[in-house]
């Protein structure tokens, strides 16, 4: 008898692990809806101008997931930086199977203690050029790039949005809910965060701060799940 319960344990087993699929979390970059090239000079119906980029990176941190018959399983490692430059930061994968996604949260920017913690290896390693020395924390997010429309001397906006300590903590929270068996594919689209932007009055925000702060939540407006 013990050996017949064994074996439909293993059996059901067998059959729920058949039914599982590795998670995988891709990040895609977008410009009105096309893939954002670097370099590559774009129109933007915000500016009636033509834009390029010459850096977009940033952190995603304390990945979840969460299943129908799991919840809760983390990525690891902890920290992830998505660089536009590199298209294999941008998809994400473990080793743990769910039988479906019916959510994930993650944080935008890392968390007072990677902060606290000092530059770290991996993707945390300052050599990435996310880490301030001076400021003793890490860049949560990066845009530069040009535009005609910007007034700076070489036409150049840069945000470097950063900061951990109250009251100019720039990371955030964001949960969203996933209907489908494995793959999440998540989009920012850079024009959507371009047309909250006032790039002809300001193109510089490069530490902590109030308009560091209103940067980080147009930032995680932008972000959302691919149907």
């Amino acid at each position: 008898m013990k050996k017949i319960l064994l074996l439909l344990v293993i059996a059901v087993s067998a059959q729920l692990r058949a039914d599982m699929r590795p998670v995988r979390v891709e990040f895609q970059l977008k410009f009105n809806n096309e893939t954002l090239q670097l370099g590559k000079k774009y129109y933007s119906n915000t500016l009636k101008d033509s834009i390029s980029f010459e850096t977009l990176k940033f952190y995603i941190s304390r990945v979840i997931v969460n299943g129908e018959l799991h919840s809760g399983a983390p990525f690891s490692p902890e920290a992830f930086l998505i660089d536009a430059e590199n298209p294999k930061s941008q998809i994400l994968q473990n080793s743990f199977y769910l039988d479906s996604v019916l959510g994930i949260s993650f944080l935008l920017g890392v968390d007072s203690m990677a902060n606290v913690s000092g530059a770290m290896g991996g993707d945390l390693d300052p050599m990435f050029g996310m880490y301030w020395a001076w400021q003793s924390g890490y860049i949560n997010f990066k845009l530069e790039g040009y535009t005609n429309s910007c007034p700076s001397p070489k036409h150049q906006f840069q945000y470097h949005i950063g900061g951990y300590l109250p009251p100019y903590a720039s990371s955030r929270a964001l949960n969203f809910e996933v209907e489908n068996t494995g793959n999440v594919v998540v989009e920012f689209d850079v024009e959507k965060l371009i047309s909250q932007l006032n790039i002809q009055e300001q193109y510089e925000v490069m530490g902590p701060g109030n308009a560091a702060m209103d940067i980080s939540k147009k930032v995680a407006s932008v972000f959302k799940i691919k149907e």
